[in-house]
């Protein structure tokens, strides 16, 4: 999900004025009241939960059985993969919606300026390399998966690409060395660029709060 579908937290169809977002701004009210009463880290909103170096010790021993008996292994990533690159999530401690549900001011324009694939990524990739990985499927729009060396062929991105513009007319996709979004609201897709292949309006791909086929079509076959 793209956090920079608005650059103002006021208009109309931001972020901040979807269903989405209204309905985790009272989960996230309700939480912490009910940790007020009783705190509970396991469970607050807070609170990261990090387990000990002999559990996780465990846990990785267990998903490596499993991954070396597997014949066919597809991951899927969401926000997690990449906020140790310094990317914000929505609904972390430190997430743009929990920020904001605070009474911070938050902006909903991310700033990928310096940002790099986690080592995570990398592994995922080599994992591929290795003939251990089928697919990623994923839900972030930060390309960090293709800049870690995963191939368009190996990656489904769910939520689009904010450095890939597509022709609405001919179908043409460009990905581009920055990003491509321009349009301020959820609803809103234009580039404001022609296709270098027949002149037709250019569009970003990415599913924002609310989209369906209709307003980004491409979504379809992802």
């Amino acid at each position: 999900m793209d956090a920079s579908s608005s650059d103002s937290a006021t208009a109309s169809d931001s972020v901040f004025a979807s269903a989405e977002f209204q309905e985790y701004e009272r989960e996230f009210r309700q939480y912490c009241a009910d940790n007020l009463r009783s705190h509970n880290p396991q469970t607050d909103f807070d609170s990261i939960r990090r387990d000990s170096a002999e559990d996780l010790a465990a846990k990785l021993a267990v998903l490596s059985q499993w991954w070396r008996s597997a014949a066919h292994v597809v991951v899927f990533t969401g926000a997690g993969i990449s906020t140790s690159s310094g990317l914000p999530d929505y609904r972390g401690p430190s997430g743009i919606w929990t920020r904001k549900v605070r009474g911070e001011t938050v902006s909903e324009s991310l700033d990928l300026r310096g940002i790099e694939p986690t080592p995570a990524h990398g592994a995922l990739t080599r994992l591929y390399q290795a003939g251990k990985l089928a697919l990623v499927a994923t839900t972030n729009d930060d390309s960090l998966h293709g800049k870690a060396g995963l191939p368009k062929h190996a990656l489904v991105e769910l939520h689009g690409n904010l450095f890939v513009e597509e022709c609405a007319q001919c179908g043409a996709r460009y990905e581009r060395p920055f990003k491509v979004r321009t349009a301020t609201g959820l609803f809103e897709h234009a580039t404001g660029r022609p296709c270098e292949k027949c002149g037709g309006p250019l569009r970003d791909n990415l599913v924002n709060f609310g989209n369906t086929f209709e307003h980004v079509p491409s979504m379809e076959a992802e």
